[in-house]
């Protein structure tokens, strides 16, 4: 139900309809009206293809954090748990399994690790993102291990649920 209505909702299906309205309507004489029409796909086609909006809402949220203060993590009473989010992959089984992870995917796990370096006693977590299978899921947790081991990272301190 929720694919069926984000598929109904996609700007380039709304852009698409609207144009084909306009086509009708243009073919039954109404031109204003198709005029109207083709206006408004081409005005959604914009906004949906420049980065602005999507600059707009992603600029609107980080705002709403701040940023991440070491020192008062290092205060902090409670354990510090930090969880890397999983960001994809390339299913390419020609290479080794921390190739197949994607540069966003690298560089926030490069990211958990320093955090993780500079407050003893955290431990690190990581997500395997949205792999469509169990295999996909191991391979993912696979290479994300063998970086961090490859980093420097101590088994103990890392948590990788597949």
């Amino acid at each position: 139900m929720c694919t069926l209505i984000s598929i109904l909702i996609s700007p380039f299906l709304v852009f698409w309809i609207l144009t084909a309205v306009a086509f009708l309507l243009y073919k039954k004489g109404k031109r204003r009206s198709a005029k109207t029409c083709i206006a408004g796909a081409v005005v959604l086609l914009g906004l949906v293809s420049t980065p602005f909006i999507p600059e707009l809402l992603v600029e609107n949220l980080e705002n709403q954090y701040g940023v991440v203060s070491i020192e008062e993590l290092k205060k902090s009473e409670k354990p510090v748990n930090i969880l890397v989010l999983g960001a994809g992959y390339t299913d390419d089984k020609r290479l080794p399994e921390n190739s197949q992870l994607s540069t966003t995917e690298l560089v926030r796990l490069v990211e958990g690790i320093r955090i993780h370096r500079q407050i003893a006693g955290s431990l690190l977590f990581k997500t395997a993102g949205s792999a469509n299978t169990l295999s996909d899921k191991k391979r993912k947790k696979t290479g994300s291990l063998e970086l961090a081991s490859f980093i420097g990272e101590h088994k103990k301190d890392r948590k990788c649920p597949a």
